[in-house]
């Protein structure tokens, strides 16, 4: 069964007023086609080191999950968010962005590559 666990302080959100989501645009009373909903991550994650993660901007509000074996963190997010990597050195994960319209967009399997564990708590 998987944890959710509520953290602000784990995820600093990059904020650009570029990228907040807007409704789709209509032409004669007609919804323009969803742009597609797709997910920019990083080539690998490191313990205790930022990853930045960015995705096409439609329909807000935004949420992101990352699993691992026994947790999911979900925290509101807008297009773009950069997290420090607070899963130990090893540790499976996946990031899920769901859009306001429940379209998705995951990243690859990672594993958390070595890294300092300066930010790992004392319960890690």
């Amino acid at each position: 069964m998987l944890r959710t666990i509520i953290t602000p302080l784990v995820l600093l959100l990059s904020l650009s007023s570029s990228v907040l989501a807007s409704p789709l645009p209509s032409i004669a009373g007609q919804a323009v086609s969803k742009v597609p909903f797709e997910l920019t991550a990083p080539s690998s994650l490191s313990q205790c080191n930022p990853a930045t993660f960015s995705w096409t901007p439609t329909q807000g509000p935004y949420s992101i999950t990352l699993t691992s074996s026994d947790e999911a963190i979900i925290i509101p997010s807008h297009a773009q968010a950069t997290w420090m990597v607070d899963l130990a050195v090893g540790t499976e994960v996946v990031l899920t962005v769901t859009d306001g319209a429940g379209q998705t967009a995951s990243s690859k399997s990672f594993v958390v590559g070595q890294g300092s564990d300066a930010c790992m708590g004392e319960d890690e």
